[in-house]
């Protein structure tokens, strides 16, 4: 379809043509504010310049100019040749200014395909709890793993004399305790009987006070050297494969310093952005079929979950679809393009 303008003041016809993509009749009023929009910054008001209401290639003349453009001739009464470079040059420029953000047209969307990016269900960066060396990595990148399986290991010799030595401690202060408990308890039969005075029953109340706080705080140092010692340890969280190695093995790591990355690909998410038209239309639950360009194989998901704003830049928001990958046929990373039906 094409599109006719008219510039001129006395009726005068110089026909411009646009690509289908702009389907909404033109006015001038539309063709200086979208070439406002498109040319000059936000806070710029053409009214400061001047020349209050003028001919539309004059205008063309004050935006280029505002560009940069040199200007052989910049009067609006410069004759036909004049007239018809600029329409021309407005021919060339018009339709991007007209499509730059958005309105002004009704754009053909199911011209374009609508691409879609695979993801994991779930994504990790696994860090270390302890300060040590990496010891020993129990599956390579890309190898799958089970929930429960030990995939890495840091050095745990100096954690396992930490704990050893916890626990001697932790001996130590039971058997204390122990001990306390049978001589308050020997005290109050005495002092039943009379042969012991309330000092004594007193004082061996407070040594099973004492030993028995004694007890518990050893064995808090006891559980904690216990749990630095299992973190010698990286268990999966999940079934899922090793992404990526963030240290190699023998290397040092600080406490909180990434180790790995791990993922989930039993399920994977498609995620794509549609027009803003189709909202209504897109519902959770929703069936979608894509096909991955990796593989030329097509595969079916169902709408997992969707965006809660429209993005206003694109008018696009983003969709993305569960898809079972248990027979791990697809990759995190793949591409292909939804099938419409």
């Amino acid at each position: 379809m094409t599109v006719p303008i008219c510039f001129g003041k006395r009726g005068s016809v110089s026909p411009v043509y646009f690509p289908p993509i702009c389907q909404k009749r033109l006015t001038v009023g539309v063709i200086t504010q979208r070439l406002s929009a498109f040319f000059l910054p936000e806070k710029f008001d053409i009214r400061q310049t001047g020349y209050g209401n003028f001919h539309p290639v004059a205008y063309i003349t004050i935006l280029l100019r505002f560009k940069g453009f040199r200007m052989i001739n910049a009067d609006m009464h410069g004759g036909k040749i004049l007239m018809r470079n600029w329409l021309l040059l407005l021919a060339w420029l018009l339709p991007a200014a007209l499509c730059a953000d958005g309105t002004g047209y009704k754009q053909n969307e199911d011209a374009f395909p609508i691409k879609i990016v695979l993801f994991p269900i779930k994504k990790a960066v696994i860090s270390a709890k302890i300060d040590a060396n990496v010891e020993q990595y129990k599956v390579k990148e890309g190898e799958a793993f089970r929930q429960g399986d030990v995939i890495a290991t840091l050095e745990p010799s100096y954690y396992q004399q930490l704990f050893n030595r916890a626990e001697a401690q932790w001996k130590e202060k039971d058997s204390a305790l122990k001990f306390a408990v049978t001589n308050a308890a020997r005290n109050e039969d005495l002092f039943a009987k009379g042969v012991l005075g309330s000092k004594e029953l007193e004082q061996g109340r407070l040594e099973r006070e004492t030993a028995e706080a004694q007890m518990q705080f050893a064995k808090a140092n006891m559980e904690m050297a216990k749990l630095n010692l299992n973190d010698c340890k990286i268990i999966a969280p999940y079934d899922g494969r090793l992404s990526k190695r963030q240290v190699q093995e023998f290397e040092y790591v600080r406490t909180s310093q990434p180790i790995m990355e791990i993922i989930d690909d039993h399920q994977l998410l498609a995620v794509m952005y549609l027009p803003s038209s189709r909202k209504k239309d897109i519902k959770l639950g929703t069936d979608m079929e894509f096909r991955i360009d990796e593989t030329g194989t097509t595969h079916s998901g169902r709408v997992y979950e969707i965006a809660g704003q429209i993005d206003a830049r694109s008018r696009t928001f983003e969709v993305k679809a569960l898809i079972d990958n248990h027979n791990r046929t697809l990759t995190a990373g793949m591409s292909g393009v939804l099938i419409e039906k």
